[in-house]
């Protein structure tokens, strides 16, 4: 089996766009969702707005009929925001779970379209890691992260819009301080971009020794190679360490960093803003409003660093998927394929040649019949072609050069579902899958009558 060599995969603009197509299938989910976001986006935008009209005219008036009013429209759009928020969570949820289905279902059944050189080349771990884990970031990625995106655009739209009419000279130190939060965020991003790439590479790799291992687990015992086993685990994991170390040393700065930039914003919102109460061009409530909404803007442009960068890998994971889902077997029935029927059982080989490496021969010019019923014996050293001439026949691989035939039919030009069904293979060490005694029998005719399992058990 050949190692993937790793390579840096950017998301592309028709990735985003095929991955629309998975969310309008379910476009009643994606409405309601996104019309939550709105409401949830304005829910919280105006919370800031109902504590400054508390302060102005209830607080510093003493009066408390207004400062109960608005207390109580305060407690109400909480509530709503509540009952928005838990509406976006579980439909987000559910957008990505159907999202996550639909792509797992149509890679799988890509996989089993493929030849066995696609098998070959690849490691077993990183379709597993593809499969399974692609699939769940692809859902995240369309449904959390686009809702993120979403929230913070709604909600920076609407703040900023009530900061500009509240005090225009405050608003552009506002303005300022988003800006260069915004451009922490995006330095963060290209830094930690290319390592959560190779984090995930990495995760195969290890997800591939450790899946190797326990299928070979007897060959390694057999062999007495543990250690070497055991040291290439070690290497690997080690490599996967130090790349989540580097992650981490990333974020702890950038982290940091954004810390600094929102404390040194609020000092400065609090330094023009006192000074604007005590020249009397802004009242204490505003302030307090204006505080309230950068604390509301702030915390999500920190996060809008990681939202992005997550939705960059799910970008890339979702390239990941799609490459195998549009790779196209190199095995497969002809247009004008026809069925297999009514086979007796001749078995024709003409001067096939084959090889699995280009210039290293396995087969070259084998010729034989097999008539039916016919019972024959292959045998030969390790390495000599035995196994070859079996997946040759089930059309696993094609022959380099010259045909075999069943009944005079060359199986090139028949469906690859009625050769195979009429083919019976018995491995040399038969492969078990999870289940019971009873399915495992049952794998290769599910409609077999209870006797025939019975009997063959």
């Amino acid at each position: 089996m050949k190692e993937e060599r790793y390579e840096r995969r950017y998301a592309k603009k028709g990735v985003l766009r095929r991955l629309l197509k998975y969310l309008l299938k379910r476009w009643p989910i994606l409405v309601a969702s996104t019309l939550c976001v709105i409401l949830y986006a304005n829910a919280t935008s105006i919370m800031p707005i109902i504590i400054s009209k508390t302060i102005d005219l209830g607080i510093s008036q003493a009066d408390f009929q207004n400062t109960l009013k608005y207390a109580l429209i305060y407690l109400l759009v909480v509530a709503l925001s509540g009952v928005l928020w838990f509406l976006v969570r579980y439909l987000s949820e559910l957008l990505s779970q159907s999202v996550s289905h639909d792509i797992r279902v149509e890679a799988f059944q890509a996989i089993y379209a493929q030849s066995m050189d696609f098998f070959d080349n690849i490691f077993r771990g990183q379709l597993v890691s593809r499969i399974i884990n692609d699939t769940n970031r692809i859902g995240r990625t369309v449904s959390w992260q686009l809702r993120n995106i979403f929230n913070v655009l709604f909600t920076a739209a609407l703040s900023l819009y009530y900061m500009l009419t509240m005090n225009p000279r405050l608003f552009s130190v506002a303005l300022i301080s988003l800006a260069i939060m915004a451009l922490v965020n995006t330095r963060y991003v290209l830094l930690i971009r290319p390592i959560y790439d190779k984090i995930r590479y990495q995760l195969g790799v290890l997800t591939s020794v450790v899946t190797d291992n326990l299928n070979g687990f007897k060959t390694v015992r057999a062999l007495a190679i543990e250690d070497y086993e055991k040291e290439k685990f070690s290497k690997e994991n080690d490599e996967f360490l130090e790349l989540n170390l580097n992650a981490a040393k990333v974020r702890a700065i950038y982290g940091n960093l954004s810390q600094l930039v929102l404390g040194g914003s609020l000092t400065a919102i609090v330094y023009f803003g006192g000074s604007a109460v005590i020249r009397g061009t802004l009242t204490i409530g505003e302030l307090t409003a204006f505080i309230s909404y950068m604390m509301l803007l702030m915390w999500p442009m920190r996060a809008l660093g990681f939202t992005i960068s997550s939705l960059q890998r799910g970008l890339a994971a979702a390239s990941r998927v799609f490459e195998i889902m549009d790779r196209p077997p190199r095995i497969k029935d002809k247009p004008n394929a026809i069925e297999l029927k009514d086979v007796r059982g001749e078995i024709v080989f003409e001067d096939v040649h084959f090889s699995y490496v280009e210039g290293k021969p396995v087969l070259k010019g084998v010729s034989f019949k097999i008539s039916p019923g016919e019972k024959v014996l292959i045998t030969g050293p390790p390495g000599s072609g035995k196994s070859t001439i079996l997946k040759l026949l089930l059309r696993f691989y094609e022959p380099d050069k010259g045909r075999i035939l069943i009944d005079g039919y060359d199986i090139s030009e028949v469906t690859l579902d009625s050769l195979r069904r009429h083919l019976g293979v018995v491995h040399q060490e038969p492969f078990i899958f999870s289940g019971t005694i009873k399915e495992n029998i049952l794998f290769g005719n599910p409609n077999a009558p209870m006797e025939d399992v019975i009997r063959a058990a």
